[in-house]
């Protein structure tokens, strides 16, 4: 069961009591992969993971927790930086000095370069004793073939009727049909539900009525989220359009959305993207759209 001040979300508690029993049977694997869909908590999931392979105590955030046995990697930007694998490789010959094991976490592990993880292969290959490496990710298909192999894989499956009854208990209660409209706007992530958020018309021609630069700097704005709902907008779209026999619109709505995936990609795999540039080269592509005006 969850331990007092947990943050753990109920699709994920299956993983957790397993991951718990396994550890208590002593054979947690050196090194794990935790897969998790986007907007399914991917964060949480790891820290809760920490707490249950390192027994720290509950209620503190692993991510912000300065602790002798423990090292937590986040991207800088879109990349984890091999500064960080070696530095990680180094503590993991370390002894440990008051946890039962020592645990490395890389959060979106799917970010290393090809440098970094040729770099963490080693420490993989042959884990120090006590030691537990876990890559935490959304993307498992992005990580090389030669680190998925010495990962063993542990994954969170979406469950809507856990998600309906979680987002209820927050005060999101609503009828059937609201909730699947306001759930497909959110890409079905419970993490990203907020029934109050601007249909994604009203997000682009606010995109229309100002600048690039103001319409990303509100408040709590996310490039790669809005243009995950804009994609699937215009993949909606194109299908609306075939249904009407507007062949031609279709086409131009699928062509739009693969652009859209384009930028998310450029914006997600490196830092030297310009972010403004290509949401306003995206900007321009979307005045061709119908009925946005």
């Amino acid at each position: 069961m969850p331990q007092p001040n947990s943050t753990r979300l109920p699709w994920q508690q299956g993983l957790l009591d397993q991951l718990a029993s396994t550890r208590d049977r002593q054979r947690l694997p050196n090194a794990l992969a935790l897969v998790c869909p986007p907007g399914w908590g991917l964060r949480t999931l790891a820290e809760e993971s920490v707490r249950v392979i390192g027994e720290f105590a509950a209620g503190v955030q692993p991510s912000t927790l300065a602790h002798p046995d423990l090292r937590w990697l986040e991207p800088e930007g879109a990349v984890i930086k091999i500064d960080k694998i070696r530095r990680a490789a180094e503590f993991a010959v370390q002894t440990v000095q008051t946890a039962p094991r020592k645990v490395i976490v890389l959060l979106h592990a799917e970010k290393m370069n090809a440098n970094s993880a040729n770099a963490l292969l080693k420490t993989l290959e042959e884990p120090p004793t006590n030691t537990h490496i876990v890559l935490a990710t959304e993307r498992w298909g992005k990580l090389l073939p030669t680190v998925r192999s010495r990962c063993q894989r542990w994954e969170v499956r979406p469950n809507i009727g856990l998600a309906r009854d979680w987002l209820a208990g927050k005060g999101l209660a609503l009828d059937a049909e609201e909730f699947d409209l306001a759930f497909r706007e959110a890409g079905y992530a419970p993490l990203g539900f907020d029934p109050a958020l601007d249909a994604i018309e009203l997000e682009l021609k606010r995109l229309r009525r100002e600048s690039v630069a103001a319409f990303m700097k509100r408040d709590g704005f996310d490039l790669a989220h809005f243009l995950e709902r804009l994609y699937r907008y215009l993949v909606g779209y194109a299908a609306q359009a075939i249904g009407s026999g507007d062949q031609p619109a279709a086409d131009e709505s699928q062509q739009l959305a693969d652009k859209v995936l384009d930028v998310r990609r450029q914006i997600t795999t490196s830092n030297a993207a310009n972010q403004t540039l290509l949401l306003e080269g995206l900007s321009f592509a979307l005045r061709k759209l119908p009925g946005l005006a």
